[in-house]
């Protein structure tokens, strides 16, 4: 997960900001200080525009992340399709 807070130029504060968590949680899951939740595991993924699953998922690519192997045609089209969408600027 860390690799993709760097490579998305984010830090904990922001991540914390964008997931509704404090800081102070996601600095201990990036320690390894504590566990992550699902909760926060599946904020942080959409934060990323990634699936969950997709953390776990070595040397992901975050511009372009591998799609789901069983994914029909149809399916893999609707994914590609929402990971090249342009992503939500926020608003500060």
């Amino acid at each position: 997960m860390e690799k993709h807070l760097v490579a998305e130029e984010n830090k904990p504060k922001s991540m914390g900001k964008a997931t509704g968590h404090s800081t102070s949680s996601i600095q201990r899951i990036l320690n390894q200080e504590t566990g992550i939740t699902l909760e926060i595991l599946t904020n942080l993924a959409e934060a990323f525009n990634l699936s969950p699953y997709q953390f776990l998922i070595p040397n992901l690519d975050v511009e372009n992340p591998q799609i789901v192997v069983g994914a029909r045609i149809s399916e893999q089209r609707i994914i590609r399709d929402f990971y090249n969408r342009p992503l939500p600027t926020s608003k500060h």
